[in-house]
């Protein structure tokens, strides 16, 4: 190799080094707030456990992250290829697959960009789920009977499960309420955790630190605050009458005849709080509900789109705040708490974030992209 050849290799090489050296600088200083807010919440988590000489699982959502984010990645990958070739009919499919690819869902930008969010987030919710099966330990299951007699109050003198239940009380319903509480919403939780992970749409730090803050403020010090159990466990907590003992042997009657997802859940969950062992959801909390808290949070991400995956994103979230009633999970006002939460936030970082923007002369750090669907 020549002198000249010799230079230009060594230019190019360190043309190189800076240009990943940027993105790096670039990526911690976008992200400074989601990091520091991410490893606090570890450290405090860990100092906590440590305290109450408690185990801590942060490996627990490694699996199930691996397995739905291949899942995504691949649906996202092949609807993609599809596209390309039908739109393109390319003579050299793979020449135009592998440039689209490496320019666009696998650029740097793009994988820089996620890196923070891919690792952190697991290890937040994984710290959660070890943080929420101490609460009992912090502070003793007390809030339940407070909580019944504010929803007696805020219905009209009814438990909400009393009004609901001339309309729901029908196995088929019931199983199907069943069904929809639990599997979709795993699925759309880690599905959103990965659009925003990875998508460069200007709105997407909005979406993970209110995403982070929800878990962190509602899904531990709310949840430990207001340390509560539930309508499925309170008469195995609380002793004297029982308000929600005739919802319970209706729904024990169900899941006799039907395969119950929300009765199978119960049963883990009252397991793991029995035996003291930490696994993935273990952990019990009424207050507020984290299952409103998301789905609520998918509205406020979807609001913007387009009309009909709004109002689908809304029909979920009312949905979901039924059967969080109609199968013991909750109180109402856990999910109407959960929902002003949840907004609370949501509107507390866009705030935050348009003023960060003012201050720094720019709009959002990473740019919404031109080139694909997967933006």
């Amino acid at each position: 190799m020549s002198a000249a050849g010799g230079c230009r290799s060594a230019v190019m090489r360190v043309s190189h080094a800076s240009r990943i050296g940027r993105n790096g600088y670039d990526v911690l200083r976008d992200h400074a707030w989601f990091i520091a807010l991410a490893l606090i919440y570890l450290v405090s988590g860990y100092v906590v456990a440590r305290i109450y000489d408690q185990e801590i699982g942060l490996w627990l959502y490694n699996r199930i992250n691996v397995m739905l984010y291949f899942g995504f990645a691949s649906t996202i990958l092949a609807v993609r290829i599809v596209w390309l070739l039908a739109r393109h009919r390319p003579q050299r499919p793979l020449a135009l697959i592998w440039h689209d690819l490496s320019r666009n869902m696998l650029s740097p930008q793009r994988l820089f960009n996620a890196a923070p969010a891919f690792v952190l987030l697991p290890l937040v919710l994984a710290m959660m789920t070890s943080l929420k099966r101490m609460i009992p330990m912090v502070q003793p299951f007390a809030w339940d009977p407070v909580l019944a007699q504010i929803d007696r109050f805020v219905h009209g003198g009814h438990q909400p499960w009393e009004l609901l239940q001339p309309f729901l009380g029908s196995p088929q319903i019931t199983v199907a309420i069943s069904y929809v509480y639990a599997i979709p919403w795993l699925t759309l939780v880690i599905f959103a955790q990965f659009w925003h992970t990875f998508t460069l749409e200007r709105g997407r730090m909005q979406f993970l630190l209110t995403y982070l803050l929800c878990w962190i403020l509602l899904g531990t010090l709310a949840a430990t605050a207001f340390s509560s159990t539930g309508p499925a466990f309170y008469g195995q907590i609380y002793p004297g009458p029982n308000p929600y003992a005739p919802l319970m042997d209706y729904l024990n009657a169900v899941a006799a005849e039907y395969r119950l997802p929300s009765a199978l859940g119960q049963q883990y969950l009252w397991n793991a709080y029995v035996e003291d062992y930490l696994h993935e959801g273990s952990g019990i909390s009424a207050m507020p509900s984290m299952h409103i808290s998301m789905a609520f949070l998918f509205v406020l991400a979807c609001w913007r789109r387009h009309r009909l995956l709004r109002w689908i994103s809304v029909a979920f979230l009312i949905v979901m705040l039924i059967g969080s009633v109609h199968l013991a999970w909750h109180y109402a006002i856990d999910g109407y708490v959960s929902i002003l939460g949840t907004g609370a936030i949501w509107w507390l970082v866009g705030l935050i974030l348009r003023w960060r923007e003012r201050r720094h002369g720019g709009t959002a750090a990473v740019p919404r992209t031109s080139e694909g669907a997967f933006t």
